[in-house]
């Protein structure tokens, strides 16, 4: 391990349960003491000449009669146990003194000691807390090397897995797994979520959200969706991008409204879209190109639905433009077209969705197979027939046409099953039956057959 690499590990709580957590180790073993602060009268410093484990390990500094060497650290950590190695040698009466949050923890007399000593800790609750470690000299007398050292220093740290992030304009937001966004960047206008329009070089909190499942940055503004299907933005208002009926900055996060089932949202330049649980997508803010996707040039402060659209899985906003990709595939784009980004062979723009040309024309119908199932177990008469289906293809399959005899439709549906059953009135003699796939793009496939031939008793 490395000077301030983590490991992970869980804390047991005292409920039974577990939180994740991890613990932050500083071995020293690459000579940085970036992240500690010295005082008193001389620095400490790393060294190879003694160590508890790896190569190096962190000294106290020279000093004479009545003078102090400290080195601290702060570290945010949550509730739980910290540990450090120690090795002193020095006089009796010289002592190593370890602080946690200016209270004195343990002393230990600066007698010698041949190997490092173990010492375990426990922070009381989770915050910013300060850990210290002085060599403080009372005596004129020296012995052994006049020095302690320590190592191996043991923090609790919440463990942060971030889970999805986004981009924006000077800014960039993240969702963690304590489902809290944060966002770091450009804050001029309040985008960070935070109640400051101060730029922030590391992550910042946003405020009062607590259950975030996704978060979208867009040029100025941010929006995050909830465990709940709602959507809270935050950020540069001016076109009604924050969709909460107002065109206001807002520096913390506002409720987007009448949006309740969202399942994904996206922040464009201006303007907002939401996929709702039912496919349908909803778009507010700037509208002047169309890409609010309801048939007007008008821009909106409250969500409106986009025409046309009901089977949307996903949505990306642009700068003045939106896609969607369908549940079978296809994209819809809607918006400014000036420069083909609607991918619909014009460079126009379109006020209501229209279809991105496909890369290649899908002209192959799907294939598959048919077949009749346990036949031996049917006989002549009105039977329940049961019927294996496969089929593939490049894009989905959509339809699937089964047909008794050559002329009764016995089924046709827009989901391929592996079986289905159907009542047929089974003749004696010969019962044929005939297969067609059909794709999303109305390719068929070729006829697939299978037949049994009936007499009283069974089939076969």
């Amino acid at each position: 391990d490395l000077d301030g690499t983590t490991s992970g590990d869980d804390e047991t709580t005292t409920d039974g349960g577990t939180t994740s957590s991890t613990t932050l180790l500083y071995n020293f073993d690459d000579g940085s003491l970036s992240d500690f602060t010295m005082s008193g009268n001389a620095d400490w410093e790393t060294t190879s000449s003694t160590y508890a484990s790896g190569t190096h390990s962190l000294k106290s500094g020279s000093i004479v009669h009545d003078q102090t060497s400290c080195v601290s650290i702060t570290q945010t950590t949550v509730a739980g146990i910290y540990s450090f190695y120690y090795k002193t040698s020095s006089d009796s009466t010289d002592y190593l003194k370890f602080y946690l949050d200016n209270t004195t923890i343990t002393s230990t007399s600066g007698a010698s000691s041949s190997s490092f000593t173990k010492y375990t800790g426990t922070v009381a609750s989770a915050g910013s807390h300060t850990f210290k470690w002085c060599y403080e000299k009372d005596s004129a007398t020296s012995d052994g090397s006049d020095a302690v050292w320590i190592d191996e220093i043991l923090m609790p740290l919440a463990a942060k897995i971030f889970f999805s992030i986004s981009a924006g304009g000077p800014h960039t937001c993240a969702t963690d797994n304590n489902s809290g966004p944060l966002c770091w960047g450009n804050g001029y206008y309040g985008q960070l979520g935070n109640s400051s329009t101060s730029s922030q070089t590391t992550p910042v909190s946003v405020d009062n959200i607590s259950t975030a499942t996704s978060v979208t940055a867009g040029s100025n503004h941010s929006c995050a969706v909830l465990s709940g299907g709602t959507v809270k933005c935050w950020g540069y208002g001016s076109n009604g991008q924050l969709g909460n009926s107002s065109t206001s900055t807002q520096s913390t996060p506002v409720l987007v409204d009448n949006i309740s089932t969202s399942t994904s949202v996206s922040a464009g330049e201006n303007h907002t879209c939401a996929v709702l649980s039912s496919g349908t997508v909803k778009c507010w803010g700037y509208g002047n190109s169309g890409q609010l996707g309801n048939s007007s040039t008008s821009s909106q402060t409250t969500p409106v639905s986009v025409d046309n659209i009901s089977t949307a899985t996903s949505v990306s906003a642009g700068e003045n433009h939106t896609c969607a990709v369908l549940s079978v595939g296809t994209v819809k784009c809607w918006g400014s077209g000036g420069n083909g980004e609607l991918g619909n062979g014009s460079s126009g723009n379109q006020y209501t969705p229209v279809s991105v040309e496909p890369l290649y024309e899908d002209q192959t119908g799907p294939t598959g197979s048919f077949a009749i199932n346990s036949k031996s177990s049917y006989s002549i008469g009105t039977k329940t027939v049961s019927f294996k289906l496969t089929a593939e293809d490049d894009t989905a399959i959509v339809y699937y046409y089964i047909s008794f005899s050559g002329s009764t439709k016995v089924s046709e549906t827009t989901s391929l099953s592996l079986t289905v059953t159907s009542s047929i009135n089974l003749s004696a003699g010969n019962n044929n039956f005939y297969v067609w796939y059909k794709d999303v793009l109305g390719n068929f496939s070729g006829t697939y057959t299978d037949s049994m031939y009936c007499n009283s008793s069974t089939c076969y």
